[in-house]
């Protein structure tokens, strides 16, 4: 039977993309990375303003993500191997991840996987990125088109690893269905649903030898990176959610038709 090895974090969303692989596949390990989450992210004084914007940013979706994925506080029908963050890269876990034996590694969330694993299994790692690929890359891909106003180009997109940072060649994307009563955090968590449903697919088609993948545009889109999230990014992200931007968007899409061709199967 062939075996897969996911790399991915410790919160319930990865929990969840784990549990929805192994129910159906064979996941041999997991190799689960401790992750900063919350106003950790922003070295300020706690009593700031800006702290206290950051930290109730982080508790909604603490709030949302449990309403998505609170059932998968475990994980099930894998061995769970716990460590910091990109940890993955040291020498005892390349060697304990050799150990698994994997056909295929999955990753999503994980930090960066370095050119030593890269080098070690070619052809054979594929990464689950949420964020349109080339519309949106980098980091945050999921909000800057909330602010940008074109929440259609939410979603996740499945491609190879490469040596650059997602960079590879892509294999498939995965939109959520907008509602006019989500918000930023309902449609995170929806793509990271749709991404997961859509990996299925390009498992099967990984092992039975039909996969297909396509060289990614990589100067073209926007990109954003970490520091690019800021206090003012979550004011600015919040007054798009309360002008409605994500209703205003439905009504356009059914007025102008749908810009973005999806990649893939």
């Amino acid at each position: 039977m062939n075996s897969i090895t996911i790399i991915t974090g410790d919160q319930l969303r990865h929990n969840y993309f784990v549990n929805q692989i192994s129910s159906e596949f064979n996941v041999q390990a997991t190799f689960s990375e401790i992750k900063p989450f919350g106003p950790t992210l922003i070295r300020t004084n706690k009593e700031s303003s800006k702290y206290q914007l950051m930290e109730n940013y982080f508790n909604q979706f603490r709030v949302v993500e449990k309403k998505y994925f609170g059932k998968h506080r475990q994980l099930i029908n894998t061995r769970q191997q716990i460590i910091k963050r990109n940890a993955i890269n040291l020498e005892e876990n390349i060697r304990l991840l050799e150990e698994t034996k994997p056909d295929l590694i999955l990753c999503f969330g994980s930090g960066i996987i370095k050119e030593d694993i890269i080098d070690l299994f070619p052809g054979k790692i594929i990464n689950l990125h949420l964020g349109l690929s080339p519309h949106y890359r980098g980091s945050g891909t999921n909000i800057w088109p909330i602010i940008n106003e074109e929440p259609e180009y939410v979603g996740a997109t499945i491609h190879y690893l490469d040596k650059g940072v997602d960079t590879g060649q892509i294999i498939a994307q995965a939109r959520p269905t907008l509602s006019k009563n989500d918000n930023h955090h309902d449609l995170g968590c929806k793509a990271i649903i749709s991404g997961t449903e859509k990996m299925r697919s390009v498992i099967n088609s990984f092992f039975n030898k039909t996969i297909k993948s396509y060289e990614q545009e990589t100067t073209t889109g926007k990109q954003y990176f970490r520091k690019d999230f800021t206090p003012e990014t979550i004011q600015l992200l919040e007054e798009k959610i309360s002008k409605k931007v994500i209703s205003r968007s439905i009504e356009r899409l059914e007025r102008e038709g749908d810009p973005v061709t999806l990649i893939g199967i």
